[in-house]
């Protein structure tokens, strides 16, 4: 009977041993293979989904909430402000972006988030 509760024991610690592992976010959560954020850049990507989501309202002489997306030195002074991660994430605190439509598909948030990591790549 010893020996049988021993073994059960045993048997129940490998189990739970065997059971743990380490999983990393890029395991659980991969990224969109299509999606390349690491060779990103304002000309080649940024603009693009600024021009299709954003620069018909934050473009002109005077945007909405002060600040441009039309061309390269607007965006950059507007991401280094925080203001545009925080409102296209639709964050607490910020202007959930763009207005009045869906939030940008994650591709694009992606590659502006990896865009500002990489400090501000134009070309």
């Amino acid at each position: 009977m010893k020996l049988l509760k021993l073994s059960l024991g045993l048997l129940a610690i490998v189990i739970m041993i065997s059971s743990c592992s380490y999983d990393n976010k890029e395991t659980l959560y991969p990224q969109d293979p299509g999606c390349d954020t690491i060779n990103v850049s304002y000309a080649e990507d940024i603009q693009t989904i600024f021009d299709n989501n954003c620069t018909m309202c934050h473009s002109g002489a005077t945007p909405p909430g002060g600040f441009s997306l039309e061309d390269y030195a607007s965006a950059v002074v507007t991401a280094k402000s925080g203001r545009l991660m925080g409102a296209i994430k639709h964050q607490s605190g910020y202007l959930a972006m763009p207005q009045g439509a869906n939030k940008l598909d994650d591709c694009s948030i992606n590659k502006i988030e990896a865009w500002i990591k990489l400090s501000y790549p134009d070309n």
